[in-house]
């Protein structure tokens, strides 16, 4: 449900993550924000008999909202305002008896991780420190309680001064929770936000191992079920699902809902469809839905379709202009990252994904961050939980092992996948170079094509990169994904029966009157003597990949949809060494 007490005045909550400010703000105006009612989010993470619950969403996809509306529910007053009332006219407040027997009856313990992001162990250390010190501030009354032994206020003084060595900051929340028990004779709500987060900086700036067994500890001492609880239920927010073996070892009392799997929480982070037509109808802003779902739409959790909360919300702000919002919101650093640094048969199924097609692969999504470069599925996996990529079907193997149709989920993320790939393609050259080699190709420039792929080739793929065994699948990926920025003007096809073949790639022009374009290619995997000539064997593998072409009438296509005009090219590579040899050539249509 939309909820806006005046239709007619309202102000969009961009950037803000505080609900009692979502629900209270009134400017001289007496504007208050527009917003869509979740909370009867509230009402099922109470009743579920998880102890410990891991939501993973993308970022920007209301955990942080929705974990504030949960400290807002369970506590009688957050930073020292009464939240009694606050929900008054929201779809909770429809369960009378649940809001008198839970609402403002809680302790509760909030903490975000989202500001840690430093780039060594000792300043993230510091970094976590100045949280739990605010925490522990929060909670200074304690001090005072006659519950508490001297031996343990000590503790919270250590903590509260930021002195605690690096075994009592591993107990703290812990030791939070017991002494709040200790004083209330109440177990408090644990409510962690961007949990993540830290260990995802950690893997980037090489310091994970030794962060990673501190987070392990911290979280197994606050959340482990015996011998002594000291919290009544906890709720954790992140974007990735870090395996249980390197964080969460030892907890048998955790339920991770995450995008492939969560059938409770799915239409609680994220807009649905229905509340996404109710926000543009209520901001009168007259958009095409089919335009909307091609920006913003393409996530499905448990059969609910959900758009990106940020984009919809920042489209509104802007009178429904259409903008890659939600991925100007981050570096992206590790996908970035990801994305560079993959495998040539990794970077070949991107390439697929960015002609609107699709792949079939195993997915793991516990994440262990310094076995991406080894484990194919946790990589998928972590590009699925952070948003970057959707499952549009699921086949369950023999062996019982679930394989996933993966398709890129929208124009938003496919337009950071072309830009990332164009950006790495040009290495210090700039965006310049990328544009003027589809320039040469499409113009027949073909002395200027094959200088601006040797540069490509030299200058921005690693030596590693490339192995005699994989050089053809290396290169016929490289050069697909070099391409992919003409799918607008061209239908791209790559290994595809025509004649009495199949050929590497073709590019079929959407206007009939344009140039064609055929590409074959040879790898150079022998060399002779210490008299081989490199540049003499690359043309005679270059003509022959061209006359392979007629040979074996891969141009057949190309008469059947009567395009005269068609620019063959055999391309051959040996390493980082290439040669073209090419012509025009006119077909029979």
């Amino acid at each position: 449900m939309v909820y806006l007490a005046n239709m007619a005045n309202y102000l969009l909550p961009v950037g803000i993550s505080n609900f009692y400010e979502l629900i209270t703000y009134r400017n001289s105006k007496d504007d208050r924000y527009l917003f869509v009612d979740k909370t009867p989010f509230i009402e099922e993470v109470f009743d579920y008999s998880d102890k410990v619950a891991v939501i993973t969403r993308p970022r920007r996809f209301g955990k942080t909202i929705n974990l504030s509306m949960l400290q807002c529910f369970f506590a009688a007053e957050v930073n020292g305002k009464s939240t009694k009332g606050l929900f008054n006219g929201l779809s909770i407040a429809k369960n009378q008896d649940f809001m008198d027997q839970v609402q403002g009856k809680f302790p509760v313990i909030s903490l975000s991780f989202k500001d840690v992001k430093q780039n060594s162990y000792d300043s993230a250390i510091e970094k976590i420190k100045e949280i739990l010190s605010a925490t522990y501030a929060e909670n200074q009354y304690l001090l005072d309680s006659d519950k508490l032994l001297d031996v343990q206020k000590k503790y919270f003084n250590n903590i509260l001064q930021k002195q605690a060595p690096l075994g009592e900051l591993e107990n703290s929340l812990q030791n939070l929770a017991k002494f709040i028990y200790l004083h209330t004779d109440k177990l408090p709500i644990l409510l962690i936000d961007e949990y993540d987060t830290p260990i995802q900086q950690a893997y980037l700036h090489d310091y994970y191992d030794p962060f990673i067994t501190f987070m392990r500890n911290f979280f197994g001492a606050a959340l482990k079920s015996e011998p002594n609880v000291y919290f009544y239920k906890a709720v954790i927010t992140g974007i990735t699902r870090v395996a249980k073996e390197s964080m969460f070892s030892g907890l048998n009392n955790l339920t991770v809902y995450s995008m492939l799997d969560d059938d409770h929480f799915a239409n609680y982070f994220g807009f649905t469809e229905t509340e996404v037509n109710q926000l543009f109808t209520k901001a009168n802003i007259q958009q095409e839905t089919k335009q909307i779902k091609d920006w913003y739409n393409g996530y499905n959790i448990a059969g609910q379709t959900i758009y990106n909360p940020w984009s919809i919300i920042k489209c509104i702000s802007a009178k429904g202009k259409i903008a890659p919002y939600w991925i100007n919101t981050s570096s992206n650093e590790l996908v970035t990252q990801i994305l560079i640094t993959a495998s040539p048969d990794i970077k070949t199924k991107f390439e697929v994904l960015l002609q609107d097609q699709s792949i079939a692969e195993m997915v793991d999504e516990h994440v262990v961050y310094k076995d991406l470069n080894l484990n194919r599925s946790a990589l998928w996996g972590l590009l699925l939980v952070a948003g970057y990529l959707k499952v549009t079907k699921t086949v369950t193997n023999e062996y019982g092992e679930n394989c996933h149709t993966l398709e890129i989920p929208n124009n938003e993320i496919r337009l950071f996948y072309s830009t990332t790939i164009k950006q790495w393609l040009s290495g210090n050259y700039g965006i310049g170079l990328y544009n003027d080699l589809l320039t040469s190709l499409i113009t027949a420039d073909i002395a200027g094509f094959q200088d601006k792929l040797q540069i490509i080739l030299m200058e921005t793929i690693g030596i590693r990169d490339v192995t005699k065994k994989s050089q053809e699948s290396f290169f016929h990926g490289l050069v697909l994904g070099l391409i992919v920025g003409l799918k607008d003007r061209y239908q791209i096809q790559s290994n595809k029966q025509a004649g009495r073949g199949y050929y590497d790639l073709a590019l079929y022009p959407k206007d009939p009157n344009a140039m064609g374009i055929m590409l074959e290619f040879k790898a150079l995997t022998k060399e002779g003597g210490k008299d081989f000539d490199l540049n003499q064997a690359l043309q005679l593998e270059a003509k022959k990949a061209f006359e392979q072409i007629n040979a074996k009438e891969y141009l057949a296509e190309f008469q059947q949809r009567k395009i005269n005009n068609v620019l063959s090219l055999g391309i051959a590579f040996s390493a980082k060494d290439l040669y073209i040899y090419s012509k025009p050539e006119k077909t029979n249509s």
